[in-house]
């Protein structure tokens, strides 16, 4: 879910969190740098700059809230400025055992409310609880209302109170149009030009659970690449236009103007 009137500036914003995903320690300059973006026009953000204009080289102990790269209790703050406050669930995963990648992420957080759900990750939990808030905010969680969307409808087989079964009517959706309903192409070059040239953001026509599956959970569309490397894109930039292509194992992004150029580049659907 992507907010019609975010105006961040997403080219800044994929350099902040390309530093981030890869950071190891807490990095104060980063996390100012983070508020400064997401909080304009704040009394943090204005902290957050006066810290970043120290004089260079001059010691500087970082601010009461602003350490949000190495402190748990200043990153859940960060979350609530952000919008993400009370009636939202914050689930932690532990990647410990996941085979290690370039970013080193052990921690993953997930932030849920209702329908609205992402994750984000890193090195430790507080760049981790910064890492979702920068997607969330992405994605327009601050504008998130639970008004706007339809309540919930008892279906085939859901359980009403007395814990009989229900088989009341199922629910009636909006489905595409069947005429614009396709397979996507086996080739990987045609695939990837149906998904991103002619399909996005029109998902609901594509039959594929495995890309569906992977951009709900991440909120990325995986890619790879002919030369073997890994990549991913954020919806919220395809959702602006932009293709931007994250390498999986590597703290580096491309942005390509246009698709023909990023299908040149060798890169294609996961």
């Amino acid at each position: 879910m992507t907010n019609p009137d975010n105006d961040l500036d997403l080219d800044h914003l994929a350099d902040l969190r390309l530093r981030l995903r890869h950071a190891r320690d807490p990095d104060p300059t980063l996390g100012c740098a983070i508020i400064a973006l997401l909080l304009p026009g704040t009394i943090a953000a204005a902290s957050a700059r006066a810290w970043l204009a120290r004089s260079e080289g001059k010691p500087a102990a970082i601010g009461t809230g602003l350490d949000i790269t190495g402190s748990v209790e200043d990153a859940m703050r960060f979350l609530g400025q952000l919008g993400c406050g009370p009636g939202w669930s914050i689930i932690d995963e532990d990647l410990s055992d996941e085979p290690p990648r370039a970013d080193s992420a052990r921690h993953a957080v997930w932030l849920r409310h209702r329908f609205f759900d992402c994750s984000g990750r890193g090195q430790t939990r507080p760049i981790a609880l910064v890492d979702v808030a920068i997607l969330a905010t992405a994605l327009g969680a601050a504008g998130y209302e639970e008004e706007e969307l339809p309540p919930l409808q008892a279906g085939v087989g859901s359980v009403p109170d007395d814990g009989g079964e229900n088989p009341g009517e199922p629910p009636v959706v909006d489905a595409p149009d069947a005429g614009w309903d396709f397979t996507l192409s086996e080739d990987p070059v045609e695939r990837t030009r149906q998904f991103l040239g002619q399909c996005w953001p029109d998902l609901g026509m594509i039959d594929d659970f495995s890309i569906l599956a992977g951009l709900e959970l991440t909120g990325r569309v995986c890619l790879k690449n002919r030369d073997g490397r890994f990549g991913a894109m954020d919806g919220y930039d395809l959702d602006a236009g932009i293709l931007r292509v994250v390498d999986r194992n590597a703290p580096m992004s491309t942005r390509f103007d246009t698709l023909e150029d990023l299908l040149a580049a060798g890169w294609v659907l996961d």
